[in-house]
C-alpha cells in the first residue's frame, strides 16, 4: 500500500542521533553493537537517509551483485552479497505498488539486506502490482520460496520471508503452506492484514470488529479499490465477471473515492455472483454487511478465508516477528495482535515510529525508533541464525 510522503528533516535528524549512538556502542559493546549496526545499516540504506550513513555503509561493506532472473515462473530480482556463499536466504515481498520490485525503496532494501549478508530474492507476483490478491498470488510465492530454499547458495537449505503491508500477509500465508514445512527459517512482517473478511468490512463500511463490537476506523482509499479487485478476481469465471474486472482494473490507483467510480462505471444489470459482489462492495451500511457477505458464492467466501493468515496461524512453528503502527493507515493493529496471539512463536511490537511500513523517526520520539531498531535486530538475527539446519534459536 502507498503512503503519504513524510518529513525528511525530522527523519534525517533522528537517524543521525541513532547512528551516532550505534557507532559509540560499537566501540564499547562489540558483538552486540555489530548486530545493532547491521539493522541500522539496512534501515538507513532502505530509506536512503541520512546521506552520510548511507555513504558509510556503501564504503565499508562489499558491493552486492543484482541480477534479474525467472524463479519458479516468476520474474524476480536476485541480490547476492559479495563472495561465494552460501548465505542465509530470504524472499522479500513488497506491498501493492505499481512499480513492483523496481520501486526505489524496495530496490534499496534489497541492496541493504545483501550488504548485511543475505541472499535476497524479490519476486513480482501475479496481481500484486494492482493490489489484486488471489490464491494464485500465494501459490506463486510459495513456489518461489521453495525454489530459493533448494538453491545451493541458500545456507542450510532454508529460506525466510520478509514482507511489508499486504506483502507481509502473503508471506504469512505462504509460510503456512505444509509444502514448505522444514524449509523455513523465520517470517518478519510490517503492518499485515490477517483477516480478509474484516478488511472488506472496514473498506466498505468504515468499521471493523474489535472485542465483539464494531469500531470506526479511517483508512486510505486504495484499500477499498484493492479489496474490490481481489474479490472480483475470485468470482467464478463468466462474461459478467470479466466485464466487472475490466471496470475495477480501469479505476486509477490514485482515485480519491474508487467505490463511487465503480458505482458509476460498473456494467448495469449484473446478477448472480457478480451482482452479489457489486452489492457488497457498494454497501456502506454496517448492519447489512453480514447478509451481503453470506450472499457471495461459497467458493469466494472460502477463498477469502484461505487468504486470511489468522486461521492457519498455528502452523507457523518458527519465529514470527511483526511490527505495526497503533494507527496504521490501512490495517488496524488488532489484525497483527490477533495473529500474534495464535501463532506459537510470534512476537509483536506496536510502535508510533512506523508510518504504515516505513520508519518515520522524529527527534521527540527516539524511544519508539530504538524500539523498532530492536525489532529489526531480532528479526534479522532469526532470519540469519535459522538459515542453518541446526535449528532456530531466538
Amino acid at each position: 500500500m502507498r503512503r503519504p510522503p513524510f518529513p525528511r528533516r525530522r527523519r534525517w535528524r533522528a537517524l543521525i542521533v541513532l547512528g551516532v549512538a550505534v557507532l559509540a556502542a560499537w566501540l564499547l559493546l562489540g558483538a552486540w553493537a555489530s548486530r545493532q549496526a547491521r539493522a541500522v545499516d539496512v534501515v538507513a540504506v532502505a530509506l536512503g537517509h541520512p546521506g552520510w550513513l548511507v555513504w558509510a555503509v556503501d564504503h565499508t561493506t562489499p558491493t552486492p551483485h543484482s541480477a534479474q532472473r525467472v524463479i519458479a515462473g516468476a520474474h524476480a530480482t536476485v541480490v547476492t552479497p559479495a563472495g561465494k556463499g552460501p548465505w542465509p536466504a530470504l524472499v522479500f515481498v513488497n506491498g501493492a505498488t505499481a512499480q513492483g520490485r523496481f520501486e526505489p525503496h524496495v530496490v534499496r532494501l534489497g541492496l541493504g539486506l545483501a550488504r548485511a549478508g543475505f541472499l535476497v530474492v524479490v519476486p513480482d507476483l501475479p496481481g500484486l502490482r494492482k493490489g489484486q490478491i488471489t490464491l494464485r498470488t500465494v501459490d506463486a510465492l510459495a513456489g518461489v520460496a521453495s525454489a530459493v530454499a533448494h538453491d545451493p547458495h541458500a545456507r542450510g537449505g532454508r529460506v525466510g520471508f520478509l514482507g511489508v503491508s499486504v506483502g507481509a500477509s502473503l508471506a504469512l500465508l505462504a509460510a503456512e503452506r505444509p509444502a514448505l514445512a522444514g524449509q523455513l527459517s523465520a517470517v518478519a512482517g510490517l503492518a499485515p492484514y490477517t483477516n480478509l473478511k474484516g478488511m472488506v468490512r472496514l473498506a466498505t463500511t468504515g468499521v471493523y470488529e474489535r472485542d465483539g463490537r464494531l469500531v470506526r476506523y479511517h483508512t486510505g482509499p486504495f484499500l477499498a479499490l484493492a479489496l474490490a479487485r481481489s474479490l472480483v478476481a475470485g468470482l467464478p469465471p463468466s462474461p459478467a465477471r470479466d466485464a466487472l474486472q475490466a471496470a475495477v482494473l480501469g479505476i486509477s490507483d490514485n482515485a480519491s473515492d474508487p467505490l463511487a467510480q465503480m458505482r458509476r462505471d460498473a456494467p448495469a444489470g449484473l446478477g448472480g455472483p457478480a451482482g452479489a459482489a457489486v452489492a457488497l462492495i457498494e454497501n456502506r451500511d454496517p448492519s447489512r454487511f453480514d447478509a451481503l457477505w453470506a450472499a457471495l458464492p461459497a467458493s469466494l467466501r472460502a477463498a477469502a478465508r484461505n487468504l486470511s493468515p489468522l486461521y492457519a496461524a498455528r502452523r507457523l512453528r518458527f519465529p514470527v516477528y511483526l511490527a505495526t503502527s497503533p494507527h496504521d493507515e490501512y490495517f488496524p493493529s488488532s489484525q497483527s495482535r490477533a495473529l500474534a496471539a495464535r501463532a506459537p512463536d510470534a512476537s509483536l511490537i506496536v510502535t508510533s515510529t512506523l508510518s504504515h511500513v516505513l520508519p518515520e523517526p522524529s527527534p521527540g520520539n527516539i524511544g519508539a525508533l530504538v524500539h523498532f531498531e530492536d525489532f529489526a535486530v531480532s528479526a534479522l538475527q532469526a532470519l540469519d541464525a535459522c538459515g542453518t539446519a541446526a535449528g532456530c534459536p531466538r
